[in-house]
């Protein structure tokens, strides 16, 4: 007798799997045979989402473009100048701020960079931080930059200058080479920066670089940022006299920094003084994009499973479970999505992989948003027909069909 329950309870449970997989393979005769609309359901659902995609990227791409140009043309480059009273080491531990891309003090010297072959004149030359010139290259080549700012990284005292491009075409040097001087020292050119005459500040065109060390005091700081901080303006201001990072807590120690004669500037100001704000990504008119393509995706579904109608409701007539039916077209429908997703899946790669501003992730999401929308449209229209179909209407839909 005991033996008869456990075969019995082993039957019990074996049956939902047994009625799983007749399910699985009722709804796999249905894919491979058309019937469940499979080609043309999977290309409206693939429309919906490569149409959706591609209309908000090429906004998003726009809104990048336009963030690229503030950065590149050096409008989210801001200077604070105290000549004098700014603090090196602090200067250039702000690039350690989110945002802060890059970050670097100056001062100019009384001496210029004179050179053997030209005697007569002399370049401007300015005293910085170690990898300041990596400002001008964020300022100059976008969020992308890597030119001079590779190349300058773990410049040293006596390590050698930087040049402007003007001074360096003037006189026909590049990085890496070596120029006499007139003093009769020699010197390394080891990085050649860019900056344009696009109305950005006037100063540093014609120009040599000389890296020293972070200690001391210099005339201004440098900060090339993106997303520009909201606080960027009092972050500044810490660098001003002998403040050290920690004294952003010290009212006392930002009060003594205020007594000081400091101006805050963008490097270029041609642009306006409002950047693209993060608030122009979340309020895109594309952003909406997805509930569009879910009414389309639902109605989509839903058409496609009504047409089967009398499939649906002679199988209900034939005893087949509402719950089972509701499993086979969700198991279709699924199948389905899967199969518009892998023919967007391409372009959704390229949109991500391409994004100018590097926050890849956000423009991840927003197109993922789209994806999961049109699949989740697909399926409630599916099962809202699985559940809506009536045995009783079978002889209607007959006469109907």
């Amino acid at each position: 007798m005991s033996a008869k329950l456990e075969r019995h309870a082993s039957s019990a449970s074996a049956r939902p799997a047994m009625c799983l997989r007749a399910i699985w393979r009722e709804a796999c005769r249905n894919l491979l045979t058309g019937t469940s609309r499979t080609v043309a359901l999977t290309l409206v659902l693939a429309a919906c989402m490569i149409g959706a995609i591609t209309v908000d990227w090429l906004q998003i791409r726009n809104l990048e473009s336009n963030a690229a140009a503030w950065v590149s043309a050096g409008a989210s480059t801001y200077v604070i100048t105290a000549p004098g009273h700014i603090d090196g080491q602090t200067c250039s531990r702000l690039q350690a701020v989110d945002g802060v891309l890059a970050a670097g003090a100056f001062r100019s010297v009384d001496t210029r960079t004179v050179l053997a072959a030209f005697p007569s004149t002399g370049v401007p030359t300015y005293q910085t931080t170690p990898n300041a010139v990596t400002v001008f290259d964020i300022a100059s080549n976008g969020l992308h930059a890597d030119g001079a700012s590779s190349s300058a990284r773990g410049l040293g005292d006596g390590m050698g200058i930087v040049l402007s491009r003007e001074a360096a075409d003037l006189i026909g040097a590049d990085a890496g080479d070596r120029l006499a001087l007139a003093d009769g020292r020699q010197t390394t050119v080891t990085a050649v920066y860019d900056y344009p005459d696009d109305g950005r500040a006037s100063g540093y065109g014609y120009a040599a670089l000389e890296p020293v060390p972070e200690n001391g005091m210099f005339d201004s700081c440098m900060v090339a940022a993106w997303p520009i901080p909201d606080d960027l303006d009092a972050l500044l201001r810490y660098t001003v006299g002998d403040a050290e990072p920690s004294a952003a807590a010290d009212v006392n120690e930002s009060d003594s920094s205020q007594s000081v004669d400091a101006t805050i500037s963008q490097l270029n100001a041609t642009l306006g003084t409002v950047p693209p704000s993060a608030s122009s990504f979340r309020h895109r008119s594309t952003g909406m994009a997805f509930i569009v393509v879910t009414v389309v995706a639902l109605l989509a579904a839903g058409a496609s499973a009504w047409s089967r109608r009398v499939e649906l409701a002679s199988a209900l007539h034939a005893g087949y479970r509402r719950i089972a039916l509701i499993t086979q077209l969700t198991m279709e429908t699924t199948a389905i999505c899967c199969a518009g997703m892998m023919l967007s899946l391409p372009l959704a790669a390229y949109a991500v992989t391409a994004s100018q501003t590097g926050d890849r992730l956000a423009m991840a999401v927003a197109l993922a948003r789209i994806v999961v929308a049109v699949d989740a449209g697909a399926l409630v229209g599916t099962m809202l027909v699985a559940a809506g179909v009536r045995e009783r209407l079978l002889f209607r839909f007959f006469k109907e069909r």
